[in-house]
């Protein structure tokens, strides 16, 4: 777990790669997607960890089974994934949030939300940030026709030789 942190490191040898643009953009939003699905992990494992230590969490869709909590009799894949979902939903603010049966739950959710705020505003940024440094370079081409079509107008050149440059 502690060597994740050199996964953050990706995004500098990215920039540091001998390819194409695209290719190089591509591996930055594949890098964001990355980060993102590791944050919702991690998310999904402190949740997890805190359900199966108390016990008493009744997902949303286990509601109307109360006394049988179908939840704590699947599988830990089972369980794992279903929380998976919940942190998902939880993090992008969903409504749908799972049910509380204690105040350090309803910490946790609380936490999740903020966090996700945050997590997602941060991801949107650099996705747009991305975008942006793609469209740059389509942007210069765009100016420098623009320029050299105002230089001819300029000069008064003739119609049919500004159509050819």
């Amino acid at each position: 777990m502690v060597k994740l942190g050199r996964l953050l490191r990706l995004g500098r040898m990215i920039s540091y790669l001998n390819v194409n643009k695209s290719l190089q953009f591509g591996a930055k939003i594949g890098e964001l997607l990355f980060l993102l699905v590791l944050c919702v992990h991690c998310i999904a494992c402190g949740w997890f960890a805190l359900v199966r230590y108390r016990e008493t969490w009744i997902p949303p869709k286990d509601v109307d089974y109360l006394g049988k909590e179908p939840f704590y009799t699947g599988t830990e894949t089972e369980q794992y994934t279903l929380v998976f979902l919940y942190a998902v939903l939880t993090l992008v603010g969903n409504d749908l949030l799972p049910t509380f049966s204690s105040s350090l739950e309803v910490m946790m959710a609380a936490l999740t939300i903020l966090m996700g705020c945050i997590i997602v505003g941060t991801v949107i940024g650099q996705f747009s940030l991305v975008l942006e440094e793609f469209n740059q370079k389509e942007r210069k081409k765009r100016e420098e026709q623009d320029m050299l079509q105002q230089v001819m107008r300029t000069l008064k050149v003739p119609e049919d030789i500004q159509h050819r440059v």
